[in-house]
């Protein structure tokens, strides 16, 4: 049994600009000469000097309207001060990309000793908007640098000359991007189908900064639409995220139309980013209505009802609010009366997770949540049987209105994280951020609010290149090594869901586990070790190269069905299936009466347990007397909590040694791509021990700013050659520039010296744990220590230097020094002591 220890405060220093630090050099790949560029760029440039000409001469009567087109530059590396180059020279600023493009006789990286290396090379993809004088002003540019013009680049403009020296490529933006890389094209043939009269459909417009560019933008697409006898059917712009859309709807033979014919006049509209299918953020859970015999009949279990106000907001569909398990205890706003819509069997996935929040997994229940639990539908019944964000509205929008809601009304202020359990399945994660995550980007920061979302599912068939009876043969860890193997292979299709990729939301991957009886489903075959990351878990990494999903969770086991006929190959086929006796985690039902109850699995189900670790969080926080964190700080005190305390564990290493089919040293990364920083233990987080001393800081820091912490080290371990672990962990929300390049305005990072406890970096990957909103890094080491008795880790956080963030950014630092209890050394005692007496510290 441990003996339970109040968590510890430790206070920053005043903020105070930092010293020069030391100059890093950046290796710059290799870039062709100006006459290479001309002769490789040239056409390219006349190219599009004629498709301009040729818009001017079909405008020219078009009064009031100025023929423009999207340019993507595809630049090796990066350039600075591109963004106000691009102004002056009266080009509007899109948005860039991060792209990779292989290495080859003009761009190539070269190694110290000046040798050619074959690699891809980072690059960027800038989008800006050209009109006939910018297209001028740009040619006139070009022809300075390939020195057809004897002149200088004018004072603003001298950024061109980097960017054309770098150049790759210049196109306009297309059809192809528009449109046919959306997936719009698979989901509409699929619609089609079913042969409606009409489809709805979603357009995102180029975001322009005046009001009137914007209004012109939309009348052109209205009027196109009105031609083919389609209609505006609802539109929105939010300009602190850069966005306008528009939902249309067109008849059935003119969608057709759109897929077959490339020259379309929609389609290559240039006032259109994105094509994409509308109502597609969907929730489904397949109930097996002929397993539900058992209810859920433990009434005397349930606890006491909620006496605290909402902790938790759950965004998702209507539940069953009269389900015993959930009578009372929840808080149901429903403005648009999506509860109109439903049928009582429709409600499945907001009753679930609703259970899961207040009860957890009943296969193996916590005690009930001590608040009521605050639900906002955001989804109503579809056609295919599921719940969706209605067709008729974006996503974005709901997510506006609900958080605006959540962060404006007096009697929701007591609301510290919201519950995302939900993924639009038509925009997975690729390069851009979606106008999703940028909502929660935005207001999650302005509000200050935690947002926890699912990663996203897939779960797709698994199809192996060998008979079934070759696979049965195998052992379970080389059939797992096989499921894996086809996952890695098949990663573009198990990207993250949108909005997962948040930087400030934290995004929640499933493992395969749950509690429930194996004896119930025998006959289903099982090949995922427990405990595992699931084989539908959508995983990757985020936006920059972050680290998405954040953390794995249990998300209940997905079991297959399989051909047991050796000469066949073997496939296995996930089983949907949801009722009482299915695998899964056991919550609240919308069938079989108000106590019936389904086994189900997700990553859904993955995000409402840690939105319910988070509730657990906040209760510890308020009762650890010492640490007295303001309730402004509380919703970025969860973050660093949830996050602090998730590790590896034997899984993570037997993934990274078994299980990752990469090269040793790119192997850290990729097992980061799949479950973040790892599975959480709530109780680090929680409490100390005599072996384990956590403390717990907070501040808040101007641009350009660092502040330090000093951690006491134990005089117990000096000269004790005995396994350590220290574990740093430090979270803010950022403000966003959702149209510039640093999208990301807040980048908070700490450094320390580790080494005086440990050397090497577990669980974590230095460059990756700065690209987000929480840096998380673990230390391991059994070398003994040799700092002198009364010394201190001093924790350095700092701000990076950013003129367009005009106000302090609030932080928690956590730090966890841990000992094996075997070895029963008191650091909790002496750093206890030592933070009573510390006066001045020796620093090092």
């Amino acid at each position: 049994m441990q003996n339970k220890k109040e968590l510890m405060a430790f206070k920053p220093t005043n903020p105070h600009i930092p010293s020069k630090g030391k100059k890093i050099n950046i290796t710059k790949p290799h870039f062709p000469s100006s006459t290479t560029q001309a002769e490789r760029l040239g056409p390219t440039f006349k190219y599009l000097r004629d498709v301009m000409d040729r818009k001017v001469v079909v405008q020219q009567n078009m009064q009031g309207v100025d023929p423009e087109f999207v340019l993507v530059f595809e630049v090796v590396g990066s350039v600075s001060n591109f963004v106000k180059a691009a102004k002056n020279a009266d080009m509007e600023w899109m948005f860039e990309r991060d792209w990779q493009v292989d290495s080859d006789e003009d761009f190539y990286t070269v190694r110290d000793d000046g040798t050619y290396k074959a690699s891809k090379i980072a690059s960027k993809l800038y989008m800006v908007l050209t009109n006939k004088q910018a297209m001028q002003q740009m040619l006139s540019l070009w022809r300075i640098y390939t020195g057809k013009e004897k002149e200088k680049f004018p004072r603003g403009l001298t950024p061109f000359r980097e960017v054309f020296a770098q150049l790759k490529n210049i196109r306009k933006w297309d059809r192809t991007d528009r449109f046919e890389e959306t997936g719009v094209v698979e989901i509409w043939k699929e619609l089609l189908e079913s042969k409606p009269s009409s489809i709805k459909f979603e357009i995102e417009l180029w975001y322009r900064k005046s009001p009137e560019k914007r209004e012109e933008s939309q009348e052109v697409i209205t009027e196109i639409l009105g031609q083919y006898h389609g209609k505006v059917v609802h539109s929105s712009v939010y300009p602190e995220i850069g966005f306008h859309g528009l939902i249309a709807e067109c008849p059935a033979d003119e969608v057709q139309r759109m897929i077959d014919e490339q020259n379309h006049e929609l389609l290559n509209a240039e006032q259109i980013m994105t094509i994409r299918a509308s109502g597609q953020t969907i929730a489904k859970i397949d109930i097996d209505n002929s397993a539900l015999d058992d209810q859920y009949e433990r009434e005397s279990d349930l606890g006491r009802l909620p006496t605290e106000p909402p902790v938790i907001a759950l965004l998702d569909g209507v539940p069953l609010a009269n389900h015993e398990l959930l009578k009372n205890r929840i808080n149901l706003n429903d403005p648009e009366d999506f509860e109109s819509s439903y049928q009582v069997s429709n409600r499945s996935h907001g009753t679930a997770m609703a259970s899961l929040i207040i009860h957890g997994d009943l296969h193996k229940p916590l005690p009930p949540l001590e608040s009521i639990l605050y639900v906002r539908p955001i989804m109503k019944p579809n056609s295919s049987g599921g719940e969706s964000v209605p067709e008729d509205i974006f996503f974005v929008d709901v997510l506006h209105k609900a958080l605006k809601e959540i962060g404006e009304e007096s009697q929701l202020k007591s609301i510290k994280v919201v519950n995302l359990s939900i993924g639009n399945w038509n925009r997975p994660f690729i390069h851009e951020l979606s106008p999703e995550a940028k909502m929660i980007d935005w207001l999650s920061e302005k509000y200050n609010l935690l947002v926890i979302i699912s990663s996203g599912n897939n779960s797709r068939n698994i199809t192996l290149p060998m008979l079934y009876g070759k696979y049965a043969k195998l052992s379970n860890e080389e059939k797992l090594k096989e499921i894996y193997k086809n996952i890695w292979e098949d990663q573009s299709s198990m990207r993250i869901l949108s909005p997962a990729e948040s930087i400030n939301g934290i995004c929640v991957g499933a493992s395969h586990f749950d509690y429930s009886n194996p004896q119930k489903y025998f006959s289903l075959h099982d090949p995922i070790l427990a405990g595992y990351p699931s084989h539908y878990s959508c995983f990757g990494g985020g936006y920059k190269g972050s680290i998405k999903p954040d953390l794995i969770m249990s998300g209940g086991k997905q079991l297959f069905n399989v051909m047991d006929v050796s000469c066949m190959q073997a496939k296995l086929s996930p089983n949907f299936q949801s009722s009482t006796n299915s695998p899964g985690q056991l919550s609240a039902s919308c069938t079989n009466g108000l106590k019936g109850c389904i086994g189900t699995r997700g990553t859904s189900n993955s995000a409402a347990l840690a939105s319910r670790f988070c509730a657990e969080f906040l209760k510890n926080l308020r009762k650890s007397q010492g640490l007295d964190i303001p309730p402004e700080y509380e919703s970025v005190a969860i973050k660093a909590m949830l996050v602090h305390c998730c590790s590896w564990g034997d899984v993570g290493k037997v993934l990274h040694d078994k299980f990752v089919p990469q090269i040793p040293r790119l192997r850290k990364k990729e097992v980061l791509k799949w479950i973040g920083y790892g599975y959480p233990n709530p109780e680090i987080s929680s409490f100390c021990t005599d072996q384990r001393v956590t403390l717990v800081g907070y501040g808040e820091l101007p641009n350009g700013m660092q502040s330090e912490f000093n951690f006491p080290l134990p005089s117990c371990l000096i000269s004790k050659a005995v396994s350590k672990r220290l574990t740093i962990t430090l979270a803010w929300l950022s403000p966003i520039a959702s149209c510039n390049q640093d999208y990301r305005l807040a980048k908070l990072s700490f450094r320390t010296k580790s080494s005086l406890i440990a050397k090497d970096i577990s669980d974590s990957d230095e460059r990756a744990a700065k690209r987000g909103t929480v840096q998380h890094e673990v230390f391991v080491g059994k070398q003994a220590s040799t700092y002198l008795s009364g010394t201190n880790l001093e924790i350095v956080v700092s701000c990076k230097k950013e003129d367009r963030l005009t106000y302090p950014v609030k932080y928690v630092l956590m730090a966890t020094l841990e000992v094996s209890p075997e070895v029963s050394l008191p650091i909790y005692e002496e750093i206890k002591s030592s933070l009573a007496q510390q006066v001045e510290p020796l620093k090092v």
